[in-house]
């Protein structure tokens, strides 16, 4: 009798663990966003292309109300910029990037861009947000050089926070910069590479559920004449 009893165990949690194996990656199919051990969700746009001399309504691209919806910017001008939005159960994204030229007329050879990413994220009750990226990557034409946040900068609730890059090449001297106000946490250079720069923010506050900001730049150096192209994303947990 105790035989049968563990034989039937055995073949019960056998067909358990087939269901489940079964089951697993139809779970993970289905929805874009993954799950954290935490639980939490992540929520992400993905890849988009980037787009030259497509120039979006500026006052289109919002920041739910913690920052100027336009960085401030010297000697640059401005050639292409878009912005996607995404959300479901677990939260909300809203990121933006915008590409400027660089005047520069003693390097020849080299032609220079500003590359400005900026993203809002709004978690909820169930899926407190926890932290907030976005970034480029696959760069084709061009390699980043420099870039902003270079480190860690921390954020006090009902503080402003500016994060800014200086640009320099030959004579040509430009700049840009963005001001903010999140709650309390830190914005930092969360990847960092010659093709991709993504800054990242972590929160200080548990069960955040405001809106949180991350933003920063980079400087791109391409062959004269060759725009560079690159894909630019978002996400929060």
């Amino acid at each position: 009798m105790n035989k049968n009893i563990k034989f039937g165990t055995c073949v019960l949690m056998i067909a358990a663990l087939l269901l489940g194996a079964v089951m697993v990656p139809s779970i993970a199919a289905e929805k874009v966003d993954g799950t954290k051990k935490d639980g939490n969700k992540i929520i992400e746009n993905i890849e988009h292309v980037s787009k030259h001399e497509i120039l979006l309504d500026e006052s289109k691209i919002g920041i739910l109300g913690i920052s100027d919806p336009n960085p401030s910017t010297e000697g640059l001008t401005l050639i292409g910029s878009d912005s996607a939005d995404t959300s479901n159960t677990w939260g909300s994204l809203l990121h933006s990037y915008r590409m400027y030229t660089v005047v520069n007329e003693e390097d020849p050879d080299y032609d220079y861009y500003v590359v400005w990413v900026q993203v809002t994220g709004e978690g909820t009750i169930v899926n407190p947000l926890n932290q907030l990226w976005t970034g480029i990557k696959n760069i084709n034409n061009g390699q980043i050089v420099d870039w902003s946040p270079a480190g860690t900068i921390y954020i006090d609730s009902g503080e402003e926070t500016t994060v800014s890059l200086g640009v320099n090449v030959g004579a040509a001297s430009a700049s840009i910069s963005q001001t903010f106000n999140d709650p309390s946490g830190k914005i930092y250079p969360n990847k960092f590479t010659t093709t991709q720069f993504e800054p990242k923010y972590n929160t200080f506050e548990s069960w955040l559920y405001d809106p949180a900001f991350s933003t920063g730049g980079t400087l791109i150096k391409s062959p004269a004449g060759e725009t560079p192209t690159f894909s630019w994303y978002a996400g929060l947990i």
